[in-house]
C-alpha cells in the first residue's frame, strides 16, 4: 500500500509518500481499498503540528474520513464482507491506499453515490449532527444562525435543520453563496 506519512510537522514538504505492506485487520476489522478520501483544514493544522490531538504521534498519516472497498474482513468480523462499498471515519490515517478499521466505525454506501460522495460525508455530517442533536438538542419549530452556511459543516447543518423541522438563517461571507444556501433550506440569509 502506499500511504502519506508526516515524519515530523512542517510545510507541503513535510508530506511523504511511503510504500509499505497492506495492513492485515484484526478482530472485529475489515481491510478497506481506499477509492477516496476527504481533505480537511484540520488535515492542514494536523500538517503543520498545531492539532493538539496529533502533537505527539509523528510520525503519523493523517485523514479523517474515507471510501473504498471492503477486501479483506478479520476474524470475528460479520458487518461486512468482500467487495462492499464502504465509506468510515478514524482519527487520523485516511490518506492511505488501503486501511484496516474496526467496523463500527463503517458504513455502506448509500445507493447511487459514488466514492468521493461517500468521503466527503463522515467529518462535515458527524460534525454538524453531534451539533444540533446531541450539543444543542434541537426540536422542531426551532430557528437556527448558521455561521459560514455555505462552507462544508454549514451545507451539513442547514439540511439537517431541514430535515429535523427547524428553520435555518444562513450567513455567508459572499453573495454568490446565498442561492446555494437557500437551496439547502436557508429561509434568510
Amino acid at each position: 500500500m502506499k500511504r502519506v506519512l508526516i515524519r515530523r510537522p512542517g510545510g507541503h514538504d513535510a508530506l511523504e509518500l511511503v510504500q509499505e505492506p497492506d495492513p492485515v485487520p484484526g478482530p472485529g476489522q475489515a481491510r478497506v481499498s481506499v477509492r477516496a478520501i476527504g481533505v480537511n483544514y484540520a488535515d492542514t493544522i494536523v500538517r503543520l503540528g498545531y492539532y493538539e490531538a496529533a502533537k505527539g504521534l509523528y510520525p503519523m498519516t493523517p485523514g479523517f474520513e474515507f471510501s473504498g472497498t471492503v477486501d479483506a474482513v478479520g476474524p470475528g468480523a460479520g458487518a461486512f464482507r468482500e467487495g462492499d462499498r464502504v465509506f468510515g471515519f478514524t482519527r487520523f490515517g485516511a490518506y492511505a491506499s488501503s486501511i484496516a478499521i474496526d467496523q463500527n466505525k463503517l458504513w455502506l454506501c448509500p445507493e447511487g453515490w459514488d466514492f468521493p460522495e461517500c468521503a466527503g460525508l463522515p467529518g462535515v455530517f458527524m460534525t454538524a449532527y453531534y451539533a444540533l442533536f446531541h450539543a444543542a438538542k434541537v426540536e422542531p419549530g426551532e430557528t437556527l444562525l448558521v455561521h459560514s452556511a455555505a462552507g462544508g459543516v454549514g451545507t451539513a447543518l442547514l439540511q439537517l435543520a431541514r430535515i429535523a423541522g427547524c428553520k435555518a438563517v444562513a450567513v455567508v461571507g459572499a453573495s454568490h453563496k446565498i442561492e446555494a444556501c437557500r437551496a439547502l433550506g436557508a429561509f434568510a440569509i
